[in-house]
């Protein structure tokens, strides 16, 4: 057995396992509440739509802060704070009397699922290096079983219970992120270090303070006054020292060294627009063309259940297929996965929702392996943040626009053309990737210690995020 199947790294896996499960049961599995919500407040499919949509891009957005809080405070901390804002949330939405409650409820809900997300994210990637991908496909199967349980527990309680009722429950079943997270123990390599540098920034602090006597001379006070800075440059200065201090503390610059991180930042705002649309109106459609409710609902325990298998499967091809690969047939099988539910048979939905839910769930752990060996595991918790950022964009609009556009033209074909429209498109920016692996700067990875992944460019400068140096030797 490898050395990091040993020890705290099960632990790590089996708990953030855990959290995946309990974090996509509600908020990936809310559609099924749709019709109930719509009802309650009287609302518009745009406007009911946009409950969903404000929660699942907030789960996005709040990564960015998330990647940050990661690596100030560590994974334990981020977590659990996520899970009890979450459970905040939750609880605060099954008392909401407007529609306008439920917009704010829903963003506290997404913002601490986010939290959540990172924290799980980033402890596995501190723990394993060789084997990250196994690692992160087993944690992610956790997606797949969220999908697979929750649906039908939630339709039992919505009939038992109702909407607020089935709010409270889903909150108190997620309460136990909170415990999961309070696994997420640092590694003791990692602590080491930070002490470390800590330990030399100190010794470095001192020497020059006993050197300063030393140094002083005696100056003139009138050529002193002569030399003064003027403010303006006093000014410049310190704006130049607050640009430094924000790209330290983001990491922004390797925005400037990974292109290909950028194109995926951008694919991932793109593809999530029709994914989130698709997972909040493929139960309504169902039931148009007479299909019962409980089957509807069968169908995201169907997406589960591919996910699951699709994040299985990618995470050991990865190891013979380049991922880029893997990704860009993923998109494109994405794309006729969509086209399938245009038939109006239940068999053809069935087909089409365990076809996209195996593809999802192979964009998603090609998409963070990719991600891993362009900026490597110390810029994993900002380049989750940037990545998760834009596909809350897209996650905010998607279902939005598609409640809209059933709003105009009553009809779910035209919405899921146009949703497999995108993922075509989608298929076909994947295959700028090895054009931009060429002239991209790239990030020195053996420079930081991270021997997992060799250099993705050999003419790359080292890196270094505690200055503006970089972004200025790549203009």
């Amino acid at each position: 057995m490898h050395s990091e199947w040993r020890g705290w790294g099960v632990v790590i896996v089996i708990a953030s396992h855990l959290l995946y499960i309990l974090q996509v049961g509600f908020t990936r599995c809310a559609g099924i509440l749709f019709n109930s919500l719509q009802n309650a407040f009287l609302g518009t499919a745009a406007q009911t739509g946009a409950i969903i949509s404000i929660m699942t891009s907030a789960a996005y957005f709040g990564c960015v802060f998330g990647g940050v809080l990661c690596n100030r405070y560590g994974c334990r901390s981020t977590a659990m704070l996520g899970g009890v804002m979450q459970l905040t949330g939750m609880v605060a939405s099954s008392i909401c009397q407007t529609i306008q409650q439920m917009y704010i409820a829903s963003f506290f809900i997404g913002l601490g699922s986010s939290w959540e997300w990172s924290g799980a994210t980033v402890a596995v990637t501190h723990y394993f290096t060789k084997h990250y991908s196994l690692a992160n496909g087993l944690v992610s199967v956790g997606y797949g079983i969220g999908y697979l349980s929750f649906p039908p527990i939630m339709q039992q309680l919505l009939v038992a219970y109702g909407w607020r009722g089935t709010l409270l429950v889903t909150s108190a079943v997620s309460a136990n992120m909170c415990a999961c997270a309070a696994l997420f123990r640092p590694r003791l390599r990692n602590q080491r270090s930070q002490i470390r540098k800590k330990f030399a920034c100190w010794r470095k602090l001192k020497t020059r303070k006993e050197q300063l006597p030393a140094e002083e001379k005696t100056i003139d006070p009138t050529v002193a006054s002569q030399e003064e800075p003027s403010p303006l440059r006093f000014d410049c200065k310190r704006i130049w020292a607050f640009l430094t201090r924000v790209l330290s503390f983001f990491r922004l610059d390797i925005l400037a060294r990974s292109y290909r991180f950028i194109l995926l930042t951008v694919l991932h705002l793109i593809h999530v627009s029709p994914y989130a649309a698709y997972m909040l109106f493929i139960i309504p459609r169902a039931i148009t063309v007479d299909v019962d409710e409980s089957s509807a609902s069968f169908l995201l325990s169907v997406f589960g259940i591919a996910n699951m298998v699709g994040r299985l499967s990618s995470s050991i091809i990865v190891y013979k297929i380049p991922p880029s690969l893997v990704y860009s047939v993923a998109m494109l099988l994405a794309s006729g996965a969509v086209l399938l539910g245009q038939f109006n048979s239940y068999i053809f939905f069935v087909l089409s929702v365990s076809t996209l839910g195996s593809c999802i769930g192979t964009v998603s752990i090609t998409a963070m392996v990719i991600t891993r060996r362009l900026v490597g595991a110390e810029n994993m918790g900002s380049a989750i943040g940037f990545y998760q950022v834009l596909g809350g964009v897209g996650d905010l609009l998607g279902p939005i626009f598609a409640g809209a556009l059933y709003d105009a033209t009553e009809d779910y074909q035209v919405m899921f053309y146009i949703i497999a429209g995108i993922f075509f498109f989608c298929f076909l920016l994947t295959t700028l990737l090895p054009l931009l692996r060429k002239i991209e700067p790239g990030i020195d990875l053996k420079e930081r210690g991270d021997t997992a992944v060799s250099n993705p460019n050999p003419h790359s400068v080292p890196y270094q995020y505690s200055s503006l140096q970089s972004i200025q030797m790549t203009v």
